[in-house]
């Protein structure tokens, strides 16, 4: 179950960081606990760091 939550979050997480949200607003918004750990888990399951993320989104 927290697994599958977790990939719910991360999900939403990944449509928000299209956005000029910061990572602190969008940690919230998706329910993680801080930004400390949204990035951690962001970086486990997507295999990118948020900031590598935002910076693809960019250049497309």
């Amino acid at each position: 179950m927290g697994e599958y939550l977790r990939k719910l979050k991360l999900n939403k997480s990944l449509e928000l960081l299209s956005s000029s949200h910061s990572l602190t607003d969008i940690a919230m918004e998706c329910g993680f606990s801080d930004q400390s750990h949204f990035i951690r888990c962001f970086k486990e399951n997507i295999g990118i760091t948020t900031l590598k993320y935002r910076n693809l989104l960019k250049n497309h």
